[in-house]
């Protein structure tokens, strides 16, 4: 199942998101958007080769893939990078 997180900082490393439904906050590495992405550092955001962008404040589409129970924090990929 996917859920609808919120960009809310934008590094090198990754997105920080935030799961308002679930009240949640987690990461999705930037490993997991290498491909056709990349960080452009000027902006603080990540850009495809194709034009679009991924910024704090956007909404997207994300898959859990790894859970620290203990540090309550949850690692995301996104669910379908199309839509971004």
């Amino acid at each position: 199942r996917s859920w609808q997180a919120r960009i809310t900082e934008a590094w090198l490393q990754g997105l920080a998101v935030e799961l308002p439904e679930l009240r949640l906050r987690g990461f999705i590495p930037g490993e997991t958007l290498a491909g056709q992405w990349f960080y452009e550092s000027h902006a603080h955001r990540w850009s495809s080769t194709d034009g679009r962008h991924l910024l704090p404040g956007d909404v997207l589409d994300v898959v859990p893939t790894h859970v620290d129970i203990a540090g309550k924090f949850i690692d995301f990929a996104p669910a379908v990078m199309s839509k971004a």
